[in-house]
């Protein structure tokens, strides 16, 4: 893999996952504060990693970061509160960077990651879940 590979899609790292984490309880509430950093990193980490596998290019699908971003983020519970609401919101900003955006009510959003967590659904079901509710990003 070039260098140029790594600059698409763009990613979204620990940091902003952090501020989003900060966003969120700031808006509905709950205990602030990292947990465990560790599984903060490696569910980021793993998400490019896993996306950067399922691609026989080598070049990471950002659907694919998406949807591990919300399985990693919401299955290592790496915050003291908030982890689901940060998952959702880390997969929906990292398809945002990309121009995409997912059409789906809030409820089936909520039931989604409430699958993720109970191990219902799997990173592959939640990428077809997504792909299926894709529309254009315009700001």
């Amino acid at each position: 893999m070039n260098d140029a590979s790594w600059d698409w899609p763009p990613r979204i790292s620990a940091t902003r996952v952090q501020e989003l984490h900060s966003a969120a309880l700031a808006h509905a509430g709950g205990r602030p504060g990292v947990l465990n950093a560790g599984l903060l990193e490696s569910a980021v980490g793993g998400a490019l990693t896993a996306a950067l596998y399922a691609n026989e290019s080598g070049e990471p699908d950002p659907l694919y970061i998406a949807a591990h971003l919300l399985c990693y983020l919401a299955r290592n519970h790496a915050f003291n509160d908030g982890n689901k609401r940060v998952a959702w919101l880390a997969c929906e900003d990292q398809l945002r960077m990309c121009r995409l955006r997912v059409i789906a009510s809030t409820d089936d959003a909520e039931r989604l990651v409430l699958d993720v967590v109970r191990g219902d659904v799997k990173s592959e079901d939640v990428i077809v879940w997504l792909a299926e509710r894709l529309a254009p990003y315009d700001p």
